[in-house]
């Protein structure tokens, strides 16, 4: 879409570079810095994406090019909302869940944690534990799909090596 509208309304021909040539880079680069890397997750691309198609759509309405703004919004909202639904209909989205548990063994409900997250084949991303007595309060996270959360949640609370067990809430990835 830059290089039809680039060509479109330079109205020179050696000059239709020029037009794109300011915006891409600028939008490339906002665009950039939406996308985040942790660990084994990337997220933000679905954003960076969007902003780079939606400088298209205003370039094509800033030239009075209106058909080809409207058509790319349509094809640019058609496209958002049918993944979004394929997303959710085959469980893709993933979420980094919060959990925090506590105890009056450390070990053991390490122990316990390492042992739910392998049967259930999930890695904890992070985990904090701190001494708040009598107890000992460990908070860990998991990324998991939205199922994953569910049966995790219940594996947790019916454990008896934890005194409470407390769902801290999830992030969702792109």
């Amino acid at each position: 879409m830059f290089t039809v509208l680039s060509r479109q309304l330079a109205g020179v021909e050696s000059d239709s570079a020029r037009i794109a040539a300011q915006i891409i880079p600028g939008i490339g680069f906002i665009g950039a810095g939406s996308i985040l890397h942790a660990r084994t997750s990337v997220t933000g691309l679905t954003t960076a994406a969007t902003l780079f198609v939606v400088a298209g759509v205003g370039m094509a309405a800033g030239g009075g090019l209106y058909l080809t703004a409207i058509f790319a919004t349509v094809i640019i909202l058609a496209a958002l909302v049918f993944l979004g639904r394929t997303e959710a209909v085959f469980s893709l989205k993933m979420f980094v869940s919060s959990y925090q548990v506590t105890g009056r063994n450390v070990e053991g409900m390490l122990r316990e944690v390492n042992r739910i997250l392998d049967t259930e084949q999930l890695s904890m991303q992070s985990i904090h534990i701190a001494n708040a007595d009598p107890d000992f309060r460990m908070v860990f996270a998991v990324n998991c799909e939205h199922e994953q959360q569910t049966v995790l949640s219940i594996r947790l609370h019916e454990s008896n090596a934890f005194a409470s067990v407390t769902s801290l809430g999830s992030i969702e990835h792109e």
